[in-house]
């Protein structure tokens, strides 16, 4: 049996989300089983604006509130930032960073890992709160 400690779902998310898909922006839900496992569920989100809009990370946690109460099986998510340069967690990946957490403490959804992806490389970015 496999712990999906944070390593395992960086691997996972290695295999999941594929080189040609680092080559534009967009944002990837991964959800996960209550043992941590990944379930069957990926749901890429396409042409997501470089900088983090209010509304459309307002709709992001409404959906992924939804989803998690209605689904028995999946009880958290790991999202993904894909973005075509790879670098450090860079300002427009701690502009996303910031944004998430801060609706993750307001909504209360389960958010096990937040990364950006990009060529070469899988980064977690941690929320402030972990780092402090």
């Amino acid at each position: 049996m496999i712990e999906w400690d944070e390593a395992a779902l960086l691997r996972q998310v290695d295999v999941v989300v594929a080189a040609s898909a680092r080559r534009r922006q967009s944002l990837w839900m991964l959800f996960l089983a209550p043992d941590g496992a990944p379930l069957p569920v990926v749901v890429p989100v396409d042409d997501v604006p470089d900088r983090p809009e209010q509304l459309l990370i307002d709709n992001l946690f409404t959906i992924l509130g939804g989803v998690l109460q209605m689904d028995p099986e999946a009880s958290s998510v790991v999202l993904v930032l894909t973005r075509p340069v790879a670098a450090d967690p860079d300002s427009v990946g701690a502009e996303w960073a910031a944004a998430i957490w801060a609706a993750v403490r307001g909504s209360g959804v389960n958010v096990r890992l937040f990364c950006v992806a990009a060529p070469g490389r899988t980064d977690v970015v941690p929320s402030l709160d972990a780092a402090a």
